[in-house]
């Protein structure tokens, strides 16, 4: 693990690994520039490289291979396409494991363990798992699992099937299981007639470059808010829907769904058009 690219280049060196999976966006020193001087390291030339990125225009994925990477991966990761690069670069071949015939005897007590209630989590928490899942993150999925079953013996059974999905990186399968959950176990967090405490503000943030939202949600944790986030568009209508946010602070040039078609989407929907949006964009002289 790297925080930034100073730190990639000096753990490529201790490590000297068979692959490097890097952002190009970082601080401190930047993906690119971290490439190039892997690149001019004897010893690390012909380390495979894939660049880890959220834009999706073509000119700058030619930009990252021209700068050294082998490779182009788009966020939010998604499990499948990973390990397909995986087993392109590193000449793997997966081994999967075979379906197992259960006996009647072994029926019975699955049987006995889905008719243990599957209690889910308050929604505020619901809203998380699901950015989690949105954005790959299986393995703080596997802590925040973990951390459930040792709260409360009740969310036990609800705990085991999320780790159970984490641990075969179903993040698609994951989040299509709490959707339905968040909007059977809602409580409302619509924008209030009246100021609410700023402790039970919920704030959802829309923005590609991950830096940005970083430094946003740094921000605005440490005043107290609930955030949620979201790196393009179309996750962020999806998150507004469950989680139904005070605000919306929403990025305008995005790849895919921008901020100007995701807010006129937003707008469209009953139960959204009244939340404020806020837009974010260093075009300021427009």
């Amino acid at each position: 693990m790297a925080k930034n690219g100073q730190e990639e280049v000096a753990r490529a060196k201790e490590l000297q690994p068979d692959l490097i999976l890097t952002d190009m966006v970082m601080p401190v020193m930047t993906g690119f520039e971290a490439v190039q001087e892997i690149r001019q390291i004897p010893e690390l030339k012909d380390i495979i490289i894939i660049a880890i990125s959220a834009s999706a225009f073509e000119v700058e994925r030619e930009q990252m291979l021209r700068a050294g990477c082998d490779d182009f991966l788009p966020k939010p990761v998604d499990a499948s396409k990973l390990f397909a690069l995986l087993e392109t670069h590193l000449k793997l071949e997966w081994v999967y494991e075979a379906p197992v015939k259960e006996s009647v005897a072994n029926n019975r007590v699955v049987t006995e363990k889905v008719a243990c209630p599957l209690i889910p989590p308050p929604p505020a928490e619901l809203a998380i798992w699901y950015q989690l899942a949105m954005l790959g993150d299986i393995h703080e999925l596997q802590k925040q699992a973990t951390h459930l079953e040792q709260v409360d013996k009740k969310y036990l059974p609800f705990a085991q099937k999320l780790q159970k999905l984490a641990k075969t990186f179903e993040h698609e399968q994951i989040s299509a299981w709490l959707e339905p959950l968040m909007a059977e176990n809602h409580t409302a967090t619509t924008c209030p007639s009246q100021p609410l405490d700023i402790k039970h503000n919920v704030i959802l943030v829309i923005d590609d470059n991950p830096v940005n939202l970083g430094v946003i949600v740094a921000y605005l944790k440490n005043a107290g808010f609930q955030i949620l986030t979201a790196q393009n568009g179309e996750i962020g209508l999806k998150m507004a829907k469950i989680a139904r946010p005070n605000l919306i602070l929403l990025d305008v040039m995005m790849p895919g769904i921008d901020g100007f078609e995701t807010c006129k989407r937003l707008k469209a929907i009953d139960t959204l058009e009244d939340i404020p949006v806020i837009f974010m964009t260093a075009l300021a002289k427009y």
